[in-house]
């Protein structure tokens, strides 16, 4: 399930997009949706890919064509853990499993307890290497994704998961030094509402 998020945030973040997303409005206000809302960066150049009561979906452009940012909020169904505990070894057990067909190739993950957003929450960071990005430059060789998330079973219904994440896709020595700093304002936003 972390890898499917992974990879929708891959493509959120470098999709082609047919039509041209609405710009998100600033300042930005919170965002509600079925089980979660966020206040997105106050930031120009963000683009609303979805906003429905399931999902929440922001990208922007980077720095070099083909790399970017995104945002992303979904609710998805979980299965029962036994304690917080449990629920934390299956968020590092899932980050640590590289993608299908070897195009995703894990660099790093940690995942730690963040009791700040509740008893079954995990805050999450991963490195991947894109093996085969799609790209629009003339670069060549494996494309960064690296994405801050934070996961929950939500309290008022543990079959019912919450993961927020903001990601940056980007090309060897472009990472942005803020990122950490982005994702941690994002991810402080992040709260549980009722289902």
């Amino acid at each position: 399930m972390y890898r499917l998020f992974v990879l929708a945030t891959m493509v959120l973040a470098c999709a082609a997009v047919h039509a041209q997303p609405q710009t998100l409005p600033l300042p930005p206000v919170r965002s509600n949706h079925h089980g979660f809302s966020l206040v997105p960066l106050n930031e120009q150049g963000w683009r609303v890919l979805a906003d429905r009561p399931d999902q929440f979906a922001l990208k922007k452009a980077g720095a070099d064509s083909g790399e970017g940012y995104a945002v992303q909020g979904a609710t998805t169904s979980f299965p029962a853990f036994a304690s917080p505990e449990a629920f934390l070894a299956e968020m590092v057990k899932r980050g640590r499993v590289d993608s299908p067909a070897g195009r995703f190739k894990l660099v790093a993950h940690s995942a730690k307890l963040a009791p700040d957003k509740g008893d079954m929450c995990a805050r999450m960071h991963t490195v991947t290497e894109d093996q085969a990005p799609a790209r629009r430059s003339s670069q060549t060789g494996p494309m960064t994704l690296e994405i801050y998330a934070i996961t929950c079973a939500h309290p008022g219904n543990r079959a019912i998961g919450v993961m927020v994440g903001y990601s940056q896709r980007y090309y060897p020595g472009h990472r942005d030094p803020q990122l950490e700093t982005s994702a941690d304002k994002l991810l402080a936003s992040v709260t549980l509402t009722d289902l």
